[in-house]
């Protein structure tokens, strides 16, 4: 039951259900098929990841991050598990910093550029 006299809660309330027995099959047999989907997906790319294929994509985030990528850096903490856990105690503090303009990187050269 809405416990606030909010006119939409109330409307929401009056729609019924969201599933009965049929869609909510429907809607089991769909996200089964999507997790199937990604688990495939996901072994396909570990069996694509070979050593040395991973030591190229580090030292590529790596060279991104040393000319001041910073989604590359923090992608790198988080992978290695450096990035800080906030806890609810400690206050957080945030500084600013605005870094120089590099110019932006051009694409591989194996991909094919569509015009």
């Amino acid at each position: 039951m809405a416990r606030g006299s909010n006119p939409n809660s109330r409307a929401n309330l009056s729609k019924g259900k969201m599933f009965d027995s049929a869609s909510a099959r429907k809607a089991q047999i769909k996200s089964a098929e999507a997790h199937n989907y990604n688990c495939r997906f996901r072994e396909a790319g570990k069996e694509a990841l070979t050593d040395d294929a991973l030591k190229e994509i580090w030292q590529a985030m790596i060279k991104r991050a040393k000319q001041g990528n910073i989604a590359a850096f923090k992608a790198m903490f988080d992978i290695m598990g450096e990035a800080k856990q906030t806890n609810s105690d400690e206050p957080e503090i945030r500084l600013a910093f605005i870094a120089e303009m590099s110019p932006p990187e051009s694409p591989p050269d194996d991909i094919e550029l569509i015009e």
